[in-house]
């Protein structure tokens, strides 16, 4: 799964060997048992990406929301959909409320960044395992977060953000994430599901509740995201090897094996989960706007004059983050340019509230 990881055996692995899995698609009871939704019925997606089963109650239902009372003013529109508009529908739909209309309609290539309008986040963290340290620097004149300097577990924590399935951080988020319309596909499988758990039987955890790809786990991530276990069993013929194919089913009638996927994240071989993104012993800058650089105190200074402040005007201020600032973090990078203050001048209000 990596380049350039050491195999168990001490070698290098360099070499690609493709996986076959065999899956075909078979219609069984007029059912088709492949991707995410089972069934051959046919759906109703809105502008908002909300969708339902196709029926005339749902049409009527969403015609008469747009007031509309006839046919009269409507048009067919056929459009086609390719790997261009499949990319242009993902960006939209982290942003936007309307993005069927903004990619096949206005054809909009450019992302309104400002359209992004944040609720509140209102969501509790049950637990509290892990702790890490930040130390953020303040201009004392208008109380704005400059920049904060952390340690490598911190950092793991930030970088592991990247790692997050979609589901998981519209569920982390209690189906309020404000990403565009995403949590509108999020509440649309748990309807689904409701009104026919057949056609989501398979897939539905998969969807709702999805794991973090097996070996990009890391053992400072606070938010707890289990990390999914997998082992790949394939042939053990050697002839299949030197093909370059190691199919579930060996073509030549040959027993299975199970392979062991290497984390690249420990520095010896090793097949655990967890690991580190960053050395631990190096320290880090993070601007607001979550930039991150090596710490020096060139880079510092070089930041503070860019930003024009005088080294009388900053204070420094130690914090601990937890699980609540660790969703509340999460949330800031997803709706902020701001994300620093928005987590922690925040929680410096309520403090003084108090």
């Amino acid at each position: 799964m990596f380049e350039n990881v050491r195999c168990l055996c001490g070698k290098i692995m360099k070499s690609t060997i493709e996986v076959g899995w065999n899956t075909t698609c078979t219609f069984e009871d007029d059912k088709l048992n492949c991707a995410f939704v089972d069934g051959i019925g046919k759906f109703m997606i809105n502008d908002a990406l909300e969708i339902s089963t196709l029926s005339a109650n749902t049409s009527l239902s969403i015609l008469s929301g747009f007031g509309i009372n006839d046919g009269t003013t409507l048009e067919v529109k056929k459009v086609f959909v390719g790997l261009e508009e499949v990319m242009d529908l993902l960006k939209q739909s982290m942003l936007s409320k309307t993005p069927m209309t903004d990619v096949f309609l206005l054809k909009q290539k450019e992302i309104n960044t400002k359209a992004i309008i944040a609720k509140p986040l209102n969501v509790m963290f049950q637990s509290d395992t892990k702790r890490v340290d930040l130390d953020l620097f303040v201009r004392k004149s208008d109380k704005k977060i400059l920049y904060a300097v952390a340690k490598a577990d911190f950092l793991d924590f930030l970088f592991s953000f990247l790692t997050f399935p979609m589901g998981s951080v519209v569920e982390l988020l209690g189906g309020s994430s404000s990403i565009g319309s995403i949590d509108n596909i999020y509440k649309s499988v748990e309807g689904l599901y409701h009104i026919d758990p057949e056609k989501l039987e398979r897939s539905m955890d998969m969807l709702l509740h999805p794991k973090i790809a097996s070996q990009h786990g890391c053992e400072n991530q606070l938010l707890q995201i289990e990390e999914k276990q997998e082992t790949i069993s394939i042939s053990k013929c050697s002839h299949c090897f030197k093909k370059g194919i190691a199919d579930m089913w060996c073509r030549h009638g040959l027993d299975r094996a199970k392979l062991s996927l290497i984390n690249p994240k420990f520095i010896g071989t090793d097949t655990l989960e967890g690991g580190r993104f960053i050395k631990d012993s190096m320290v880090f800058m993070i601007t607001d706007e979550l930039v991150v650089e090596p710490y020096s105190q060139i880079s510092c200074i070089s930041y503070l004059n860019k930003q024009c402040v005088s080294f009388r005007d900053i204070e420094e201020r130690s914090v601990t983050v937890g699980g609540q600032e660790a969703l509340s973090l999460l949330y800031a990078s997803l709706t902020s340019k701001t994300a620093l203050a928005s987590v922690f001048c925040q929680s410096s209000r309520k403090r003084t509230q108090r």
